[in-house]
Order: C-alpha cells, then structure tokens, then sequence
C-alpha cells in the first residue's frame, strides 16, 4: 500500500459515510411519513488480497464500501383514527393493490403496501394516498366468497358508495294477547262462514261480512322494505274454540277474497292454553306458516301486481303468548322481525378482513374480503414511490392469505401504521457518520501532506 492508495482509502469513506448520511436524512424526514419504513447502512471492508502475479500476498486494505438495508418487515406502531376505512395490518401481510378501479387485465401491475389511508373516489372505491385501489375478494348475495389464495387476479377493487338502500323482508311473528274466555258467543257465530260471510268480508263491507269479537294488527316487512299490515280476527265459536282468519288489505293483495289470507280454527286447553296441535288457522293442524305469492304469481293468494315485491313466507309463533283466560281481552306483544329500507350509515371492516355495508335499518351487508398477501422474505421487496413495494427475486413469490389465518396479521380498523424510524437511533447514526466522514476527509489531508513532504525531498 502507498500513499495513493491512503488518498483512495479516504474517498471511499467519505463517499460511504455520505450515502449513509443520505439514508438517515431520508429516514429523519420520512418519520411522520405513514407506513414508512426506514432503511439503514451496513459497511463492509474492501480488500485487495492477491499479488499481480495472482499469488496470495500480505493484507492490502482498499477502503470501505457501503450497502443499504431495508427494514420493510419491521412494523411501526399503529396510531388511532376517526375513519373506518383507514387500515393498518397488526402483524405480518401487505395490502394487494392496483393503479385502477376498472378494467383491471392479467397484465395490469399489482402491488403491496402497508399504507392503508384509503378513502372511497367519486366513484366508490377504496383508494389510498398513493393512488392505488385496495382489492379483496368479491362476497356475493348469499355470503359467499370465492378465495383462491394464488391467483391475484380473483381480487377485484373495493366498492363502499353509491349501494342502493337494503330491505330485510319478514320471516317470523309473534302475538301475544289474551281473550277473554267469558265472551258471550255472538249471533254472527250461528252463520259465520269463512267464503260467503268472513270477518275479512266485514272490514270491507258490514252489511255482508261478521262482525269478530277481536282484532290484532301485524305489520310485516316486504322484499322491497315496505311495511304491510295484517289483521288477525277472532269470533268466539264455542267453549275453548275461536274462528280465526288472517287478512291484508285488499288492494295489496289479488286472487283473495276481501283481503283473506287464511282461516281456520284457533283451540284452548281447559288452563287457557292454545292447543296448536289441533290448531287449523294456518290449514293442517299443528302448521304454522303462512305464505303469501310474489307479484309475479298468476295463481292463489299473492301480492297485487303492481307492487312488484317477492312472496312472503311467515311463521306464527302463537302458542307462546296467546291464550284464553278471564279478564281483559287485550294485546301484550306483537313482535316480527324484518327490517324496512334503510340507507348507507356506514362501512365498517373487521378484524378478519371483511368489508361490509352497515344500514340505518341495522341491516348489515358484506361486500368483501381484504387479501393479504405475505412473503418469505419481505425486506427484500423493491420500493416504490409513495411506499408500494414490489415482488422481487430476493423475496420470493407471494402468499394471498385471509387476515387472521395461516400466520397473516389481522386487520385494524380506524389505525394507520406509523414509521417504523426511531429518532434517537437515528439522530446517535448523525453523530457517529459525521465523526467518520470527518476522520476520512482527515486520512486525505494527511496523505496530501505526506504527497507534500515526498515532493519537497526533491528540492
């Protein structure tokens, strides 16, 4: 080694000192950059361990060298919002993301990122800071999700806007009322008859209908989230014995007779019991459904047409609630569950990835899946700008994964990932680069002067 060689020596720690300084600087202005993630620099001794006739020689130093480190797997830690679409992944996976919303081709470039500040574009879909459309799996109608945990190209763009309003048709009721076992048997009990002279009959017109003793009002929900009513009529028959029918009204309802749904026999138990096993208000004893057609039927009792709504199937929880005793004839519940049109309140994800709808009518309604997708080697993915990173040889073929399952993190709602850089490392690697890059400007000052004191032996 000679003095040209201590020059070189010196420039090849000031030029690695310099980048190490850029990579701290980098890292110091990024610190409330979200889902940063910091870098750092490694050094590695360059030497010159063979003769120039290619034997072994003595040690030959040629100066440093520096590499830069990523630390992308390292998480930072996870701050609290006021948006529920912001995410934050706590553990390990990367978001899947794409440059666009539509149109999306086997072609087109994915992407992964642990930036989740997503917010829905004008045109509904998930897109965060960057640019880039979250993707997840696609839940159909009835729940499910076709997961394929290799094929990137099952992921479709998130939607969260522009979701008409969700109804919940009906599907149960439950009456409770007492009626009164002393009622005197009516005179209209004597020619009740359910096709000629119904209670039904009576609502529309008294001349020609029965007069019931007692009524109760049931609203139902339809397929389109309206609200109908029922109306069940009783007439006192005989000891332990009512006729029964059920009605709607008459212009929601076609192929009918004034409105009549059903009818049949409601029987009490000496104790005042409903005896629904010998029961016939719903047709055979012991049933207790009741259905209505959609709109679209042609035949039996349905829906008027213009309505356009589906059929709807009903069971009556009577036998609970309902009974026959002395006192008061009275009401003490009507419960059916359904619920009417609601509007979009809100979007909310949980921690297992799934995206859903939330209603101000309580409906909620699943529209995806998050993916996630995780590597073997994950600081080894190329960086981008705005923080996306991209599959590379060093880290391995990804992995699509559901949150939660098969060592991926899960989903945090309303957090964002914060950057992962510590300022007192970073601040102690400020001191410590500017001591060594001083200390190598030094080595080339003094071998300029030794270059100066070899030159002088010559005057």
């Amino acid at each position: 080694m000679g003095i040209g060689s201590s020059l070189l020596i010196g420039v090849s720690g000031l030029t690695s000192n310099a980048e190490a300084m850029s990579t701290i600087s980098n890292n110091i202005a990024n610190v409330n950059t979200t889902a940063y993630k910091k870098n750092g620099t490694s050094f590695q001794q360059l030497v010159a361990g063979k003769t120039a006739d290619g034997a072994t020689g003595a040690f030959n130093g040629t100066g440093v060298v520096n590499k830069i480190r990523q630390f992308i797997s390292q998480a930072g830690t996870l701050q609290r919002t006021n948006q529920p679409t912001d995410l934050a992944v706590a553990g390990n996976g990367f978001f899947v993301v794409a440059d666009k919303s539509t149109g999306l081709t086997p072609t087109d470039v994915r992407s992964f990122t642990r930036l989740g500040d997503f917010q829905a574009d004008p045109a509904g879909y998930l897109k965060n800071s960057n640019g880039q459309y979250l993707l997840g799996w696609p839940q159909d109608t009835l729940g499910n999700i076709d997961y394929d945990i290799s094929d990137l190209n099952k992921l479709v763009p998130i939607k969260v806007t522009g979701l008409s309003g969700i109804a919940v048709r009906s599907t149960s009721v439950s009456v409770g009322a007492n009626i009164n076992d002393a009622t005197p048997i009516s005179a209209g009990a004597a020619t009740y008859n359910a096709t000629t002279k119904s209670m039904a009959q009576y609502a529309s017109d008294p001349t020609t209908g029965t007069k019931p003793d007692f009524e109760i009002s049931i609203p139902v929900i339809d397929s389109k989230g309206n609200t109908r009513s029922l109306t069940l009529s009783v007439l006192k028959k005989g000891a332990n014995e009512w006729y029964a029918e059920i009605r709607g009204k008459d212009a929601e309802l076609a192929g009918d007779n004034s409105g009549l749904i059903t009818s049949g026999l409601l029987k009490f138990t000496s104790d005042g019991t409903l005896d629904a096993a010998n029961s016939t208000l719903f047709g055979a004893a012991g049933t207790r459904q009741l259905t209505i057609g959609a709109s679209s039927d042609t035949t039996g009792i349905r829906w008027a047409t213009d309505l356009g709504v589906d059929s709807l199937t009903l069971d009556f929880n009577l036998a609970t609630a309902f009974r026959q005793n002395a006192g008061v004839t009275q009401v003490t519940n009507v419960t059916t569950d359904g619920k009417a049109t609601g509007n979009l309140q809100e979007i909310s994800v949980d921690s297992s990835g799934t995206v859903s709808a939330v209603f101000n009518n309580g409906a909620v309604v699943g529209l995806s899946t998050i993916a996630l997708a995780t590597f073997n080697n994950s600081d080894g993915l190329s960086v981008s700008t705005g923080g996306s990173l991209n599959q590379t040889f060093d880290s391995g073929n990804f992995n699509l994964k559901v949150p939660g399952l098969g060592g991926a993190g899960i989903v945090a709602s309303r957090q964002l990932e914060a950057s992962n850089v510590d300022l007192t490392s970073e601040f102690t690697g400020l001191i410590t680069t500017q001591r060594a890059y001083s200390a190598s400007s030094k080595i080339i000052t003094t071998a300029d002067q030794m270059l100066d004191e070899l030159i002088s032996i010559k005057r």
